[in-house]
């Protein structure tokens, strides 16, 4: 028999539960650390994270993490400037986003030859990596997955337009997203920071 004990003195209370929970559903794009900064800040949520991780382990909102074989990643060179190094990759619209005759008038939208060109008038060393390799560029897949969670998934764009004017909404709202590799501090703040020291 378990003697696992039924209740705790420092538990989530049903009221803390129901807000968490309907807060969740409200907020489905956003990431665990997004939602914990808030509800801290716009509920009063005075949890940390890991506790917030544990409730929605047990409410089944996020599902048990499958075990996978990783792999030794090599050290990676820190960047101490910003922009010093850049990762760039090609990014397809989903087509199930994409309605009327937005396809053919988003094939070919820079072609590499012209991104290319652009570098080498620019003076940008262009550092190309073997094909089927993500672990070399790792940052831009992570992000692509990102986007296709926050962004492209549940979106139909109509237009070239449109589509220019909600991707750079999400770019406004990505950059000022805090991230916990950062210390919970968003791209654009510490930008901001690097640019007040120098």
């Amino acid at each position: 028999r378990s003697k696992r004990p039924h209740s705790h003195p420092n538990q989530h209370t049903r009221e803390e539960i129901r807000r968490v929970l309907a807060v969740t559903r409200q907020n489905k794009r956003l990431g665990l650390v997004c939602l914990w900064l808030h509800l801290k800040r716009n509920f009063g949520y005075r949890r940390t994270v890991v506790a917030l991780y544990r409730l929605l382990r047990r409410e089944g909102v996020i599902p048990a993490p499958t075990k996978k074989r990783r792999r030794k990643s090599k050290p990676y060179e820190a960047i101490l400037v910003p922009g010093e190094r850049v990762q760039v990759d090609v990014k397809h619209v989903p087509q199930a986003c994409l309605v009327g005759g937005l396809t053919s008038r988003l094939q070919g939208a820079m072609h590499p030859s012209a991104f290319e060109a652009y570098l080498a008038e620019e003076g940008i060393r262009h550092k190309l990596i073997a094909v089927a390799t993500p672990r070399h560029n790792g940052k831009v897949e992570r992000s692509h997955r990102t986007d296709d969670e926050r962004f492209y998934e549940g979106n139909k764009f109509y237009n070239l337009r449109y589509l220019r004017e909600q991707m750079e909404r999400h770019r406004r709202l990505r950059n000022n997203t805090p991230m916990t590799v950062i210390g919970l501090k968003s791209p654009a703040e510490m930008l901001r920071r690097y640019q007040e020291a120098v």
